[in-house]
């Protein structure tokens, strides 16, 4: 599977939102897609709660990092520490603006969300992917059914996320007009990302993580 694309379907699964895997074209063999299920099995079974960095006061753990490290590892074997850190300082403080302009949706809407997703993985005729996102499931030993269970908040978490960037599109349009390209909005979603970024108060609690 080339990069992006495999980026993409493990983005999707950690954080719930399932979006542009149902066609993707090409996928990788299904025994590394089960490799990478187990390494954030063996991550999740770990729970180290250990507080690596705060931000805006919400506390990241050594197993957030270890997660985001190899979603990362996906596209760059040889990520860096600084890397992983930004995008969890980049993940938090978008989703703590979400929760700020009410954008969360409730638990029992991410609960219909969920269980859409899961229908629709497990539909016949059945999606071109399916096969390997239920191996990933099982690599963490669950069933298709207790994994959406379990991942109720991670849906709760991505929608909120999503309905943030879904705003920032609308306000664009509103002030640029209903011709603004899809790359312009992102380059303002992008810099308004950037923006909570500079404005966020990160402290480190372990200098090396790693």
């Amino acid at each position: 599977m080339k990069p992006g694309k495999l980026r993409n379907v493990l983005v999707v699964v950690a954080f719930l939102i399932l979006v542009g895997v149902i066609n993707a074209s090409n996928v990788i063999g299904t025994s590394e897609f089960f490799k990478i299920g187990q390494m954030i099995s063996q991550e999740v079974r770990k729970n180290d709660e250990q507080v690596v960095m705060i931000v805006n006061g919400d506390p990241i753990t050594k197993k957030d990092y270890a997660i985001q490290k190899i979603l990362l590892q996906t596209t760059d074997e040889k990520v860096s520490e600084q890397t992983v850190k930004n995008k969890l300082i980049e993940t938090t403080v978008v989703y703590q603006e979400a929760k700020r302009r009410g954008l969360e949706p409730s638990l029992n809407e991410a609960k219909e969300f969920a269980k859409m997703q899961k229908n629709l993985l497990l539909s016949e005729p059945k999606p071109e992917n399916a096969d390997l996102l239920i191996e990933y499931i099982e690599a963490q030993g669950f069933t298709v059914d207790e994994y959406f269970e379990a991942n109720v908040e991670g849906y709760r978490k991505g929608l909120a996320m999503a309905n943030l960037r879904n705003i920032i599109f609308d306000e664009t349009i509103e002030k640029m007009g209903s011709e603004v390209t899809f790359e312009t909005k992102y380059d303002v979603f992008n810099s308004y990302i950037n923006d909570l970024i500079e404005e966020s108060n990160v402290e480190f609690v372990e200098a090396n993580i790693e």
